[in-house]
């Protein structure tokens, strides 16, 4: 066995565990507690990437950090970093879905003649000649301390006017008071105080911010929509509603018990909201047939309208599970639901976005080569986007649009926060308690 098949493991797996494994290190920690549900979103991404949990101690958050960054990526659309190393460490995927552009000057040779002219570092003189670029933007420092206080001296000069500074440089001379300095200031900003950072950190925390755009709620948010429309339906059937999730995101069902006992609940029901348990989900194969309908009727006009007489494709993708756990067979009984109830004019097949069987890959090559579809809808069959989203679904969509240039693709949005999921896990909830 070869050092690689003894210890490696697959992209989606190598985060999923990483990321079970940052929860379960910061699950006591004293620096979460006060922390938003974005803020622990980006804290954990941070840990991840530095492979420390003992940075979570020095983070820190402005209170209007998390929605100044988000607002300026959907609106300005411009990421400002001090070095190519941060740059090179953002998705490519998030940055092109969200039209965001990214700015880095400190190898250009304008920056090397204005260092020698102002008798500077580089990395001051790539700050000072990215001002232009920085009002309203993101400025992500993820190198140089003296970079950090070089923008901290435009910001004081009114010269620039960042939407949020992510100050993350490491070091030893004048990186703790750079920080100091940034934390200080009104501004809204995400730092790491002391010696450490650096560009992973700092690319994490963009990626992170990236996550949480986007027209659908990010996963944080849209379960405590969720828990708030639940909590409005059941307000006669139970007192107390609190959202766990199995990982990534703590609390997690045993803490969420222990809160729930600690208030003085003495009764308990479990909901799973989960997309697909198996054969079980033939169950809510009626419930769900609308919401795919919704997520097709969102396209662009002309995205479901047939092509030369071709029927339309329809993809749904679901979350990849191994094999071992879900055969699909619910998955493959809802996409033949779909097309029946799409009616003519529509090819449906199903996939999953990574594990296994049946692929993208494959699902797609059956539409166009098989079914002779003119145009491709893809469904992504999961609350909220993320990761499997970003990297796995429109990650696959990329090079599919690549190998088949002559069939147009669109990617329906999420299924996200939807008052008739809400009402089905009511139900759910509600059938549970009678048999209690």
């Amino acid at each position: 066995m070869t050092l690689v098949d003894k210890y490696a493991l697959l992209p989606e797996e190598i985060d999923r565990q990483s990321l079970l494994m940052v929860a379960d290190s910061l699950r006591d920690s004293a620096s979460t507690g006060n922390l938003t549900d974005e803020q622990r979103y980006v804290l954990h991404r941070i840990v991840r990437a530095e492979g420390d949990p003992e940075i979570a101690a020095d983070v820190r958050f402005s209170s209007t950090a998390i929605e100044s960054a988000i607002a300026s990526l959907r609106h300005t659309k411009r990421v400002v970093t001090d070095v190519r190393m941060v740059q090179v460490g953002m998705s490519r995927a998030a940055l092109a879905k969200n039209g965001v552009e990214t700015s880095c000057l400190i190898d250009a040779p304008e920056v090397a003649d204005r260092a020698r002219r102002e008798g500077t570092t580089r990395s001051v003189a790539a700050v000072r000649e990215l001002a232009p670029q920085m009002d309203g933007a993101v400025v992500a420092i993820g190198n140089a301390p003296t970079a950090l206080l070089a923008l901290l001296d435009l910001i004081d000069a009114q010269q620039v006017a960042p939407a949020v500074v992510i100050g993350m440089p490491v070091g030893f001379v004048a990186c703790p008071e750079s920080k100091q300095e940034l934390a200080a200031r009104n501004i809204p900003h995400i730092t790491i105080l002391g010696r450490r950072g650096g560009s992973s950190a700092a690319a994490a925390t963009v990626n992170a911010l990236l996550d949480l755009l986007g027209g659908c709620p990010n996963t944080p948010v849209g379960l405590r929509e969720v828990a708030r429309r639940l909590a409005t339906d059941l307000e006669n059937d139970v007192s107390q509603i609190i959202v766990s999730c199995l990982e990534f995101l703590p609390p997690h069902p045993p803490e969420a018990v222990s809160i729930l006992a600690d208030s003085g609940v003495n009764r308990v029901v479990v909901a799973p909201y989960l997309l697909g348990n198996g054969k079980h989900a033939t169950l809510e194969m009626e419930e769900e047939l609308p919401l795919v309908r919704d997520r097709i009727a969102a396209l662009p006009d002309g995205a479901a309208e047939p092509t030369d007489g071709k029927p339309i494709g329809v993809l749904i993708v679901k979350a990849g599970t191994q094999t071992r756990y879900d055969d699909c067979a619910w998955l493959k009984e809802l996409g033949s639901w779909v097309e029946r109830d799409l009616g003519s004019g529509f090819a449906v097949t199903v996939a999953q976005s990574h594990y296994g069987d049946p692929t993208m890959e494959h699902a797609v090559a059956e539409l166009v080569k098989e079914r002779n579809v003119g145009s491709l809808i893809c469904v992504p069959y999961i609350f909220f986007p993320g990761l499997i989203l970003q990297r796995n679904v429109l990650g696959t969509m990329a090079k599919l649009r690549e190998e088949y240039p002559h069939v147009p693709m669109w990617v329906a949005p999420p299924l996200g926060v939807d008052d008739r999921l809400v009402a089905v896990a009511s139900d759910r909830v509600r059938a549970a308690k009678a048999l209690s």
